[in-house]
């Protein structure tokens, strides 16, 4: 053994201090990220089409970020550093430019947007509505009249 890794071995043995540079926040070139603005009123028609096109995509799974840029920042990252890659796409809409504004900042860059068109988006608007009285009711026969 050296003696420089003979003093490591007994300092290690006392109190160590260890030092990691902080980098900012980063995520991976693998991974694609991405961004789609609509309105609030018809999140739920966006979110079916873009779980569909997903699957057509081979996309096999998707997280929705809600509230915190730093979670999103801390899932894309641990995604990426697992060596996957894959697509993550920040639903925005009208209420949520500025926590959007807040990740391009932390990731320091503007994300792409998706490419989604509004006429097949929409084409599923009455499906959507229709599903959504359905399930509705059903919770309330069900006794879940609390939770709407």
């Amino acid at each position: 053994m050296t003696s420089d890794l003979q003093t490591l071995l007994e300092l290690s043995d006392k109190k160590a201090y260890f030092y990691e540079s902080y980098e900012g926040f980063k995520t991976v070139e693998s991974l694609k990220q991405q961004y789609l603005f609509f309105p609030q009123n018809v999140k739920d028609v966006y979110l079916l089409h873009v779980l569909s096109k997903m699957e057509d995509m081979k996309i096999r799974s998707c997280i929705i970020f809600v509230s915190e840029c730093r979670d999103y920042v801390h899932r894309v990252g641990c995604t990426a550093r697992t060596g996957r890659g894959g697509l993550a796409l920040s639903f925005v809409t009208q209420n949520d430019i500025k926590l959007f504004k807040q990740i391009e900042a932390l990731l320091g860059k503007h994300l792409d947007e998706f490419e989604c068109k509004e006429n097949g988006v929409l084409a599923e608007i009455t499906k959507v509505y229709k599903t959504k009285g359905v399930a509705k009711m059903k919770m309330v026969d069900d006794g879940f009249e609390e939770v709407w």
